[in-house]
């Protein structure tokens, strides 16, 4: 008897608890034979060509992002930053760090015939937000080596460019392939509700047990 009653009790208590599972929580598909959008930071940010997108969601922890673009020789030169709002504060922004790999396979091609490849980044320290934007950069000088960061047929708010840090943003037409990754917790009743659903159930067995006739 101990040992059932115990048993339900801990199938109970997993019941009350949120339950987290990985997702993309956003997500811009890559275009086959979309633009290519020069995205390289110069060291200082003095030059180059700077690109980012605007992503929004229900409040979730963010693990981890996903782009798209021409290969790299050396995927720890990307970099990745994240803003809080890009319009308002266009230089307030979060440097991420983490682990950065490079698919083995092309995903697409880009107009331009050169192949695409899918980047993904898990981040060292997760973090919990709504939405933002997310700015992804090759780090080169001006001989050096760059990157193109795909179009997506996905989106309808176009995206944001700018030559180099400390000056505004300007409006692109054209959205571009990324995807956030993180955690979504489920909630589920609490105990509390969870016995008032035993009682309603048990007033509704009496009700019928006395409709019965005897």
């Amino acid at each position: 008897m101990h040992a059932q009653f115990l048993t339900r009790l801990s199938a109970a208590s997993l019941l009350c608890m949120g339950t987290a599972h990985a997702a993309v929580l956003f997500e811009q598909a890559p275009l086959d034979q979309g633009f290519p959008f020069s995205a390289f930071y110069s060291p200082g940010g003095v030059f180059g060509t700077q690109n980012a997108d605007a992503f929004s969601f229900g409040q979730s922890t963010v693990t981890g992002f996903r782009w798209y673009g021409s290969e790299v020789t050396d995927t720890s030169l990307f970099v990745v930053r994240f803003f809080e709002d890009i319009v308002a504060a266009p230089d307030s922004f979060t440097t991420l760090t983490g682990l950065t790999t490079k698919g083995t396979s092309r995903v697409a091609t880009d107009r331009d015939g050169f192949d695409v490849f899918q980047f993904e980044m898990t981040l060292g320290t997760s973090f919990v937000t709504s939405g933002g934007a997310l700015g992804v950069y090759y780090d080169s000088d001006p001989n050096g080596e760059e990157w193109y960061w795909l179009e997506s047929a996905v989106g309808s708010d176009g995206s944001f460019t700018r030559g180099q840090d400390g000056v505004g943003w300007l409006n692109a037409d054209e959205s571009l392939a990324f995807a956030v990754l993180g955690d979504r917790v489920a909630t589920v009743p609490e105990p509390g509700s969870l016995a008032l659903l035993g009682m309603a159930g048990l007033a509704g067995a009496l009700a019928r047990r006395r409709a019965l006739p005897r």
